[in-house]
């Protein structure tokens, strides 16, 4: 929401007068429903109709997180900032 918020105000620098006002999830239940209703909704296009998919209107960078697997240099660093000597006496 905040990319929207941010993109929203640098498209309202291009107005004389514009206003932007947020409204509360518990005031906007109509809206919401009629999002529910549009986005469950399939309907059959005649032939010949222009159908055309937009996406969002603000570009996002979507980052994936894999948790690493411990190394040797995890056991060495951890001894250095904290003390800590290996379990195995043979890697001590």
């Amino acid at each position: 929401m905040v990319k929207y918020l941010a993109e929203a105000r640098r498209m309202a620098g291009r107005f004389q007068r514009c206003t932007i006002t947020k409204v509360p999830r518990s005031e906007n239940a109509q809206a919401d429903a009629l999002a529910r209703l549009t986005s469950s909704c399939v309907i059959d296009t005649p032939s010949g109709a222009i159908v055309r998919t937009i996406g969002p209107s603000v570009n996002s960078i979507v980052l994936t997180v894999n948790e690493k697997d411990e190394g040797w240099i995890d056991e060495i660093l951890r001894f250095k900032q904290a003390g800590i000597l290996p379990e195995d006496k043979v890697a001590t």
